[in-house]
């Protein structure tokens, strides 16, 4: 499979949970997902993760507003996920909000990215315009691994 395929793969992807609700802890498409859960079931879909790949279920909503340790990074990298320094569609964007990352999702081109998002309404998968404060917000960028990890 080539790396368009995986991009137009995750792109489709991450469009098909547009509408989920926002659901801390989540991940099951059309009922409930966070914006950590998103990016491990659009990765589970597209066969670059293990189906029983599972995130820490016990993270306050909030951690990254008074901790410094980043924790999603760390998940990402622990994926297999790479940083990298441009921004193509299908890789994850991530977003400092507090003192560490704290917000996560999918870059789809044209400015473009989908993401859960639960500070405003509605509170469910949402494509939004990169500009503005989440421009500003915006820290690292990294690629899903190219093949499943088991």
């Amino acid at each position: 499979m080539s790396h368009l395929d995986n991009t137009q793969r995750i792109v489709r992807s991450a469009l098909s949970w547009v509408g989920t609700p926002y659901h801390h802890q989540q991940r099951l498409k059309g009922v409930g997902v966070d914006c950590a859960h998103l990016i491990a079931g659009i990765a589970i879909e597209c066969n670059l993760i293990s189906a029983d790949s599972i995130l820490p279920m016990d993270y306050s909503p909030e951690w990254n507003m008074h901790n410094r340790e980043e924790l999603l990074l760390g998940y990402l990298a622990d994926f297999g996920c790479t940083e990298k320094t441009s921004l193509d569609p299908g890789d994850i964007i991530c977003f400092t909000i507090g003192q560490a990352v704290g917000h996560i999702g999918i870059y789809v081109g044209d400015m473009k990215y989908v993401h859960a998002q639960n500070m405003t309404m509605p509170r469910q998968v949402t494509i939004n315009t990169l500009s503005g404060r989440w421009q500003k917000r915006h820290s690292h960028t990294f690629a899903f691994p190219r093949s499943i990890t088991i």
